[in-house]
């Protein structure tokens, strides 16, 4: 359910990123920017691991859009839109692992 009480589906993997703002979190899809009020840890833990990877207590990313990853950031592309992101300590290993697993990635420094 959005802001203005609409609900709309949204599929994990057109997740693009979620973006945290106060009591509200900006949901990216491939088609759509949609803002629903929830907590950011509210919202997180119903996307699954697999598709969307919290990497900041503000943001998170689908995973199938990551196009770059170093020791601090992760920048995410669909078609022209490109933005990086920073990664928390607190989520860096959780996320190399996560990746490791699904891919060869060499880690930039």
């Amino acid at each position: 359910k959005d802001n203005t009480g609409d609900v709309h589906k949204v599929r994990c993997d057109e997740i693009v990123f979620i973006e945290a703002m106060e009591n509200y979190v900006s949901v990216r899809t491939v088609k759509q920017t949609l803002t629903v009020h929830s907590p950011m840890k509210k919202l997180a833990e119903t996307l699954p691991d697999d598709l969307v990877k919290r990497i900041h207590r503000s943001f998170g990313v689908g995973l199938r859009f990551i196009s770059k990853v170093t020791k601090d950031s992760i920048t995410v592309e669909c078609g022209t839109f490109s933005r990086s992101f920073p990664v928390s300590r607190t989520y860096l290993s959780e996320v190399k692992k996560l990746l490791d697993t699904t891919a060869n990635n060499d880690w930039e420094e």
